[in-house]
């Protein structure tokens, strides 16, 4: 690690929570998984991990400039409650 990268400002986990007003299961989600196609970048110094104040905001500028992932739930439900007004009509009901 890079005397310039422990210089940099970093947040532990349960911080960065705090600051976004957000779970810390939310932030490990993301770590992990990610969100939107793109995972936030942790650091480890010894035994715990810290996210980089300009990690953090890179991941949510990023979040705000992609595009939402298709939401096929209401579309869906959408469907099938037209479907299920159409088949009570057709009953005359």
């Amino acid at each position: 690690m890079t005397p310039a990268l422990l210089d940099s400002p970093r947040l532990s986990i349960t911080e960065a929570a705090r600051r976004l007003g957000v779970h810390p299961s939310s932030l490990w989600r993301w770590i992990l998984t990610g969100a939107r196609g793109r995972k936030l970048p942790t650091i480890l110094v010894g035994a715990r991990r810290y996210v980089l104040v300009a990690d953090l905001e890179a991941f949510l500028a990023a979040g705000r400039t992609s595009a939402p992932p298709a939401a096929t739930q209401p579309r869906a439900a959408e469907a099938r409650a037209s479907a299920a007004a159409d088949e009570l009509e057709r009953r005359g009901l």
